[in-house]
């Protein structure tokens, strides 16, 4: 990833509504025409906001930039410190002196923003977290992010960990915040609603829509965040952010479609063409001779209801459980093997690396 606006046709980013200071700007955008490079609209766009978990974006960056290098292999174990365990969640509870491979770590940054796995990884690749979060800035600097500061792996709060809407990143928004609304999703779910950026009114969903619509939006991401319901039942504040979202993903975009919101083509573009540009996946995104022969058959009219027999995942709980939809994956093909049918997964595990560049 040598230039981040190679991948991006439109970037835009709006900001985190954060610690309330008159140096932050609530709301930051900037949309840039990929072709001309032509600025279509900007507000605050270099006023520094705090990256959140979008630092966790950095810090695999280089873990996959290191085992591309060779420096780092998916079974090196890397040692939890004292220091690392005591990370506030959302995390994996890792004991100090136990250990976790790469790999794992890699899929715990990835489906739990895992903050204690983020301080183990700057610890194994540079002794501590402050020298990884001048690693990370280094990084930052070498694909053009000039106004963007890193001090930790994991986004946790800290007042000189700063970025700006034109160094990052690209307009991607999820299936709930496309499908649930503000006040009824809190009336309904509770904590269970809670994630960030937040659900909001009516009023931002349908400015979401829009941005399907018009193109503006180039991903749609899951925000898998499987959290248990030990963990949401806490209470505001002490319940996680976030929802599980990879399995119900295309479910739910499936009937979005039905429902006249979108058409097949452009939910493709936002689950494979738009993300596998984004991010210069080779071989991917496509059907094409030298692509990989990644498919998911689906049947448009299906109708389903989600249920809870039918969830994955080891969190147990959907926020759109019960909820009946029209139109249902009925088979994944995977390099040209049928790996999933009727619900049932076939054969063994055949997942590869994804190559970018």
């Amino acid at each position: 990833m040598k230039n981040l606006q190679n991948y991006i046709k439109i970037l835009i980013f709006i900001a985190f509504i954060a610690y309330p200071t008159s140096l932050l700007a609530k709301r930051a955008a900037i949309i840039i025409d990929y072709d001309s490079k032509e600025v279509l609209f900007e507000i605050n766009a270099d006023t520094r906001n705090y990256p959140a978990s979008l630092a966790k974006i950095m810090t695999l960056y280089i873990v996959f930039d290191y085992l591309h290098k060779n420096r780092l292999s998916w079974n090196s174990q890397m040692k939890v410190s004292k220091i690392a365990s005591s990370r506030s969640p959302s995390k994996l509870y890792l004991e100090e002196g136990s250990y976790i491979t790469v790999e794992n770590a890699v899929l715990a940054l990835v489906i739990k923003s895992a903050n204690d796995v983020a301080a183990v990884v700057a610890e194994h690749i540079s002794k501590t977290e402050k020298e990884f979060a001048k690693l990370m800035t280094a990084y930052a600097r070498n694909i053009g992010m000039k106004n963007t500061t890193f001090k930790n792996a994991s986004g946790l709060p800290n007042r000189a960990q700063m970025t700006t809407a034109r160094d990052i990143a690209t307009a991607e928004c999820t299936p709930q915040h496309l499908t649930l609304v503000s006040p009824d999703c809190y009336d309904q779910l509770g904590t269970y609603a809670q994630m960030n950026p937040p659900i909001r009114e009516i009023t931002h969903q349908r400015g979401l829509w829009a941005g399907i619509s018009d193109g503006t939006v180039t991903a749609i991401g899951s925000d898998h965040a499987p959290h248990t319901r030990e963990e949401k039942d806490e209470g505001y504040p002490n319940s996680p952010s976030g929802m599980p979202g990879v399995q119900t993903l295309l479910p739910i975009m499936l009937d979005h479609v039905n429902n006249g919101r979108l058409n097949l083509n452009r939910l493709v573009q936002l689950t494979s063409s738009g993300p596998a540009k984004l991010y210069n996946a080779s071989s991917k995104g496509k059907i094409s001779i030298g692509f990989d022969a990644d498919l998911t058959l689906v049947d448009l009219k299906r109708q389903q209801t989600i249920s809870q027999d039918w969830l994955a995942s080891k969190c147990g709980w959907s926020p759109y459980l019960n909820k009946k939809v029209t139109g249902w994956p009925v088979a994944t093909i995977l390099r040209g093997k049928v790996i999933m049918q009727d619900a049932q997964l076939i054969g063994d595990p055949i997942g590869e690396v994804i190559s970018f560049g």
